[in-house]
């Protein structure tokens, strides 16, 4: 760790060497010693190599892998690359919004017990917002993670505490977080340290070039329907394994049932399914979701209350297409 860096851009590539050249450049505009970008290259095929080379500026560290890690890796190489207090995760399809990099400094050195920090994401050509955060804090443990853990899958705008992750325990045989690392590096960091979200817009999403590899990931799109399974499955299991009151845990998997279910409610608005596929789709997702219970609460009460919660989550979304 460099004691003059406070802040790595992270940022893991794969084919994208326009983008991703655009958005180490956009970062390196601000003039402070403060910070560095970090790219950690997926081996790509196309002119990544070339074109990042290019870049002169002693604050960006270039590193490129022999083979294709999987996103997983590649995302966690650029943490253990990075020689900051703090990372601050990027996909290579976005851009900082640097204006707010004084700020950000500002909050991370006046708050020592931060283990996350993250804002509000707002499309690049738009007043908009893709998602949006009030400004919040949350104490480490179960407000943590009741109140931020599973929220959000898109990892960019994420900044960590380094010191506070613990490489050897992210979960890495469960697919969902080599699809998804950044969600279990902050079920982790959410018992480790308070959480701040803030309203202002930390980066901007750009439209993707191309799809994105971590929808190819193994020839899985977690916009379908069985992957959103497997991803409620592999959370399940995560909160089953966390050393976190029973209470809290019961929470997060009503959070996490009702998270699956809206998941597939949208299918719809990706695929174009029928009224019935889609009735079809979510009322096997709530039959999931009720399976799963009982790896987390086997007292009939509590499972009772489970089931009944998620019949009217179903009923909430199932609702449109009667």
């Amino acid at each position: 760790m460099d004691e003059n860096v406070i802040l790595s851009f992270c940022i893991p590539t794969y084919n994208r060497a326009n983008r991703v050249c655009e958005c180490v450049n956009e970062i390196l505009k601000y003039k402070g010693n403060e910070i560095e970008v970090v790219v950690s290259d997926n081996n790509s095929p196309d002119s990544t190599y070339e074109d990042l080379k290019k870049i002169s500026d002693s604050r960006f560290f270039y590193y490129r892998n022999d083979s294709n890690l999987g996103v997983g890796k590649n995302v966690i190489n650029t943490f253990k690359k990075a020689k900051g207090k703090y990372v601050f995760l990027m996909s290579d399809e976005d851009f900082v919004n640097i204006e707010l990099i004084p700020k950000i400094l500002e909050i991370l050195k006046s708050n020592k017990g931060l283990s996350i920090l993250t804002g509000s994401i707002q499309f690049k050509e738009s007043q908009k917002y893709y998602w949006r955060y009030k400004n919040s804090f949350f104490k480490k443990g179960s407000q943590a993670l009741l109140g931020f853990a599973f929220k959000k899958n898109y990892f960019s705008g994420s900044i960590y505490n380094k010191e506070l992750i613990d490489f050897d325990n992210i979960w890495n045989d469960l697919y969902v977080c080599k699809a998804y690392p950044n969600l279990c590096v902050e079920v982790l960091l959410c018992l480790k340290g308070d959480v701040h979200t803030i309203a202002n817009p930390i980066c901007f999403y750009a439209e993707q070039e191309k799809e994105s590899y971590i929808d190819k990931l193994k020839g899985k799109n977690f916009n379908d329907f069985e992957p959103r399974l497997e991803q409620h499955r592999d959370f399940t299991q995560i909160v089953k394994g966390i050393e976190i009151d029973f209470v809290t845990k019961v929470n997060l998997y009503a959070f996490l049932c009702y998270k699956l279910i809206y998941n597939v409610s949208i299918i719809k608005q990706i695929k174009n399914k029928k009224n019935e596929e889609m009735l079809d789709l979510l009322a096997r997702a709530k039959q999931f979701a009720m399976e799963n219970i009982f790896e987390i609460a086997i007292e009939n009460s509590v499972v009772m209350k489970l089931e009944n919660y998620i019949e009217q989550v179903f009923n909430q979304f199932a609702a449109p297409y009667l």
